[in-house]
């Protein structure tokens, strides 16, 4: 932002950083938020609470969007 011009301070950018993670870090950034004095709040201490997140939930975080694929025979074949 700074590169564009845009002068932003400290807790203003963590705010915007907040409002714009994927859903899977929804809670996180609700907890965050409420928990944490956002006027301290680093970008580098909030990038870091959120890998941690990915790296507690590992795989199972994305294992929503897995989907199993059948074909027709296989399908057939586990109905029966």
């Amino acid at each position: 932002m700074a590169a564009h011009g845009i002068i932003m301070d400290d807790e203003e950018v963590a705010s915007k950083y907040l409002h714009v993670v994927p859903p899977k870090y929804t809670q996180i950034a609700l907890s965050i938020e409420t928990m944490l004095d956002m006027s301290t709040l680093m970008i580098e201490d909030l990038t870091r609470s959120l890998r941690t997140v990915d790296d507690r939930t590992g795989a199972t975080a994305t294992s929503d969007n897995i989907k199993l694929l059948l074909t027709e025979e296989e399908w057939t074949a586990r109905m029966w």
